[in-house]
């Protein structure tokens, strides 16, 4: 039979690791403070938007109004809007989009009006894919239509510019 050695041979038989200084503990602190510090950073850039970075406004003539103002005057009566169009993703219909967000792929920040009676022909939409939502359509520059707006829907009479 083979006999054991006792458990205190053993641990006395293992090599010990030097214990740190308390200034080498102190930049070790240190370091990984700064670690989660800088991760965190990170996660909120990419998981966090920006309201204001690169956020994109139509510039308005007389006469022209914004997505929000059509939407809250809405009365049937034909009126000229700009804004920005986007088809997708998920939108079955093309949208007149009040701002955007200059990212790449660009974003509809609303309200947005749903655009009927035009094909996305008349916009010359660029195609771009979203990585999170899919394939995604949009207007290149800002655009004036003109006609009736009821409630978020307008049907567009005359594409005045792109």
């Amino acid at each position: 039979n083979t006999e054991l050695p006792a458990p205190d041979a053993v641990a006395s038989r293992r090599r010990r690791l030097p214990t740190p200084s308390p200034q080498a503990g102190r930049v070790l602190r240190t370091l990984t403070l700064l670690t989660f510090v800088a991760a965190a950073f990170l996660a909120i850039r990419l998981f966090v938007p920006s309201d204001d970075v690169g956020r994109q406004e139509p510039t308005y003539e007389d006469g022209e109004l914004s997505v929000a103002d059509a939407i809250s005057i809405a009365r049937g009566d034909p009126l000229a809007v700009r804004g920005y169009v986007f088809a997708g993703p998920g939108a079955r219909e093309l949208r007149l989009c009040n701002s955007r967000e200059g990212s790449d792929p660009p974003r509809c920040i609303g309200p947005f009006l749903s655009l009927y009676g035009v094909d996305a022909g008349a916009f010359g939409m660029r195609e771009d894919t979203d990585d999170a939502e899919g394939p995604l359509r949009f207007s290149p520059e800002e655009v004036l239509v003109t006609g009736p707006v009821n409630g978020t829907a307008m049907t567009v009479q005359v594409v005045l510019g792109t």
